[in-house]
């Protein structure tokens, strides 16, 4: 069972809408199970990218293939943290806070969730989440330019 986010709450709930995942690179799908509770709200996927001072997000209507709704990035996480993010024609978010401001990647995120259940993120339900990981193996131990 997944633990996902349902914005329109203020709590974590459990479902067990995701029935097929990643498959081969090509493509994410999501069933639509009835909800006992009459909530009828879209499925959608959220994938991260958080990087040594920045986060990068982007959410999608489940479905095959998924359809984009929101992209964005929070950067300057431990110097002066800057919010922007954008649907498919415009900003629909910016926040910029003071410069010393260490908001770190769990400021960030919680800053993301509380952002999105109050406002675009709120028709949505979060039934999975991806992140992007990047390994260097035994080779790699360090940053490379």
């Amino acid at each position: 069972m997944l633990s996902t986010i349902g914005f329109r709450s203020s709590g974590f709930r459990q479902t067990s809408a995701v029935r097929r995942a990643w498959r081969g690179g090509r493509s994410c799908a999501v069933s639509r199970e009835p909800k006992a509770d009459g909530d009828d709200m879209p499925d959608a996927l959220l994938v991260l990218n958080a990087g040594s001072s920045s986060l990068k997000f982007s959410v999608f209507l489940a479905g095959d293939p998924p359809q984009p709704v929101l992209t964005g990035q929070l950067e300057g996480l431990l110097t002066q943290p800057r919010f922007r993010a954008r649907d498919a024609t415009a900003v629909v978010g910016e926040k910029e806070w003071p410069a010393g401001t260490r908001l770190g990647h769990q400021g960030a995120i919680e800053f993301l969730f509380a952002w999105g259940r109050d406002g675009v993120f709120g028709g949505h339900r979060i039934v999975a989440v991806g992140h992007r990981v990047v390994h260097g193996g035994v080779r790699f131990s360090a940053p490379r330019r």
